[in-house]
């Protein structure tokens, strides 16, 4: 398997105040996937046994903030429903791309008095998420 860097990520956000794109000046996106687990374990059982239940899944896109910049920050807003679109390896014919119906947790600045000023939000995934390829 060939490994790759990071640089071609492509990420867009469509939600209700139209459509964002996050990955001209991304620093890191993060992609957890979690399922519920139910206990069914009863009776004279001496070990936990578990079945599979719902799926979730988040993901969490860090930027750098542009000055005078207001587009992003409502685009991100706390409840903001859309569309999350991203692409690990770019938008190039053949590569991976993921949506995922998506809900905006709401956008956490980071302003540090000797760095650049960053915008983190967090996706809550609202539906399945959908692997294809451009």
């Amino acid at each position: 398997m060939t490994a790759f860097r990071g640089k071609d990520l492509f990420v867009s956000f469509a939600g209700d105040a139209g459509t964002v794109t996050l990955s001209g000046d991304y620093t890191q996106l993060t992609t957890t996937q979690s399922i519920a687990l139910l206990d069914q374990s009863a009776g004279p059982d001496t070990e936990r046994t578990y079945v599979n239940s719902l799926k979730d899944q988040s993901v969490s896109v860090t930027v750098k903030h542009q000055a005078a910049g207001s587009v992003l920050a409502n685009a991100l807003v706390a409840g903001a429903s859309g569309t999350l679109t991203w692409g690990e390896e770019g938008t190039a014919s053949g590569k991976n791309k993921h949506t995922l119906p998506a809900i905006s947790q709401g956008a956490a600045m980071n302003i540090p008095f000797d760095n650049l000023v960053e915008i983190s939000c967090t996706f809550q995934g609202n539906g399945a998420r959908v692997d294809a390829t451009y």
